[in-house]
């Protein structure tokens, strides 16, 4: 018998068992063709939960379901794993296929030998041996049924009541109609109680339903083998399709990277030539600066070029003054006319020759200049003499005059710090496996809120249905414990056994939701789990190893 990881990916798989009515041979329709595989699998993904959806998918759609009665003989499977079904009532006889825990079968015949009773089955496909050891038939296997969620039913009728109580006096609480089904829960001499859609329960006539079971069906080695093939090539598909993928994130990473290296780079050129345009504008401001102050240097030496030419000018005429010569007027006798004889005798009169008149000499005074030249020795005046006047004007003291040099204002231009970015090498970034962190040993509050519900309802009864508080269903603790969590799951134990993340038994934390099918409990830490067990046990504390556990789900991360 090989490795019991094989059974529990293969295990638990869905396929109606349904069964004929009195009277008539019980048989299963086959459905050989592997047609389909990769529709069914195409979204097989990498986890070992849904890897299992998969498988049961697969088997599901090759078994046809009916509503069929219990009257005739039938049976489940009752292993912690599987057992093998073989061609002949012995175990030296060849195995033709598998059936697991809770799978259903069809008893065409029973064979006593020494090694124990026999029943000849069809289960599916696969028709063969096995050891009455590892079955339930009758009214067990039905009451198992009906403990693993596994047994329905189907209205035969329209218009059938469903009531409050297991009576015909009670209220009406739903009308069916012919060929609704529901889920059995649990019944009585003359009726059968039955989850309704909105999770209550009521109670209809066994006179208009045909009860049913819905299980797994064998697998044959064939059909293993070649779904073990069909799944190692879509594995391989989906492995080479994740790398693609992981391929082309990278590759959009690097692009991405690249981009953001090329807009960085644009906005550092943008910066730069910002920064040259006002190293530009700063530059021509002091360039236009420094002509303003040229301007106003020349226009301050043209006024004292001016101002000194005035100077010079007032100097040159001073300079060339000269006192005019003195003239002795002509002098000029009057003309003498001889009186008449009448007259009296001529008297001569006498002459006195005029003294010259002397002309008023006023030298003027030279101009003074802008700048301050000292008054210049105004010469001693002499009365010229009557041939020739002496005069003599000393030269003026030429002053000193020194054009200012123009200070001019030391003007440095700054060198401009040219910033020399570098573009670095873009480096592609490796994949990294994602170090596996050991969980820590404090509970966060919304596990340690479950853990605490949990444990404080151990001993409460076991009602089918029921969501506490002193009473309950397995789903229905779970759902309560994780209501305390902040957490909605519904009530149903397939639905909280796909929720989540998928955890093997063995790495189970407090808190996570244990699973198998058609059950569910709460791990609580030290290897021990709670769940609602059954009727007349309840709420209980058990070893995880001894309730047959398929998997563990993280729902609080």
């Amino acid at each position: 018998m090989k490795s019991r990881t094989l059974g529990r990916k293969i295990g638990c798989l869905s396929l109606a068992l349904c069964l004929f009515a009195q009277g008539t041979v019980p048989a299963f329709a086959e459905e050989n063709s592997l047609a389909g595989i990769s529709s069914l699998l195409g979204g097989i993904a990498d986890s070992e939960a849904e890897r299992e959806d998969s498988i049961r998918e697969f088997v599901l759609a090759k078994s046809t379901e009916g509503d069929l009665s219990l009257t005739k003989g039938f049976a489940i499977s009752k292993v912690e794993d599987y057992v093998n079904i073989r061609t002949g009532a012995s175990t030296d006889a060849e195995i033709v296929g598998k059936i697991y825990d809770q799978c259903g079968a069809e008893v065409l015949d029973s064979v006593q030998t020494d090694d124990g009773l026999w029943y000849h089955v069809r289960s599916g496909s696969v028709e063969g041996y096995l050891k009455s050891d590892f079955v339930v038939t009758g009214e067990e296997a039905q009451e198992y049924a009906r403990q693993n969620g596994n047994l329905f039913m189907n209205i035969t009728e329209d218009g059938i009541f469903v009531r409050e109580e297991a009576n015909t006096d009670c209220g009406v609480v739903d009308l069916l109609a012919a060929g609704d089904s529901f889920t059995v829960v649990g019944e009585t001499d003359d009726f059968v109680q039955v989850l309704l859609a909105d999770d209550s329960t009521g109670y209809i006539s066994k006179d208009y339903v045909d009860v049913y079971i819905d299980c797994d069906t064998a697998i044959s080695l064939e059909e293993e083998k070649a779904l073990m093939e069909e799944m190692a090539r879509l594995e391989e598909e989906a492995r080479i399709r994740r790398e693609k993928e992981e391929k082309e994130a990278a590759e959009a990473a690097y692009a991405q990277y690249l981009k953001e290296q090329e807009e960085s780079k644009a906005a550092a050129e943008a910066a730069y030539a910002e920064y040259l345009r006002e190293q530009e504008e700063s530059k021509a401001a002091a360039e236009a600066a420094y002509a303003e102050y040229l301007r106003e240097q020349e226009e301050s030496k043209a006024a004292a070029e001016a101002e000194y030419e005035e100077y010079l000018r007032q100097q040159e005429a001073q300079r060339s003054y000269e006192e005019p010569a003195y003239e002795e007027p002509a002098y000029e006798e009057p003309a003498y006319e001889e009186p008449a004889p009448a007259e009296p005798a001529y008297e001569e009169p006498s002459y006195e020759e005029p003294a010259p008149a002397e002309p008023s000499y006023e030298e003027p005074a030279p101009a003074e200049p802008a700048y301050e030249e000292p008054a210049p020795a105004e010469p001693a005046y002499e009365e010229p003499a009557p041939a020739e006047s002496a005069h003599e004007e000393p030269a003026p003291a030429e002053p000193s005059y020194e054009e200012p040099a123009p200070a001019e204002p030391a003007h440095e231009e700054p060198a401009p710090a040219e910033p020399a970015p570098t573009e670095p090498a873009p480096t592609e970034p490796a994949y990294e496996e994602p170090d596996y962190e050991e969980p820590s040993d404090s509970l966060s509050w919304e596990r340690q809120a479950v853990v605490d519900y949990a444990w404080s309802k151990v001993g409460c009864d076991y009602v089918w249905g029921a969501e506490g508080p002193w009473s309950f269903d397995c789903s229905g603790l779970v759902k309560c414990a994780y209501a305390q969590a902040g957490v909605s799951l519904y009530h149903q134990s397939g639905v909280q056994g796909s929720a989540g993340s998928y955890r093997s038994v063995s790495e189970a934390e407090p808190g996570d939701i244990l699973w198998k099918s058609g059950h569910v409990g709460i791990y609580v830490g030290d290897g021990q789990c709670i769940h609602a067990s059954t009727y007349g046990v309840g709420v209980i504390v058990s070893n995880v190893w001894s309730c047959g556990w398929v998997c563990a789900r993280n729902v609080l991360g």
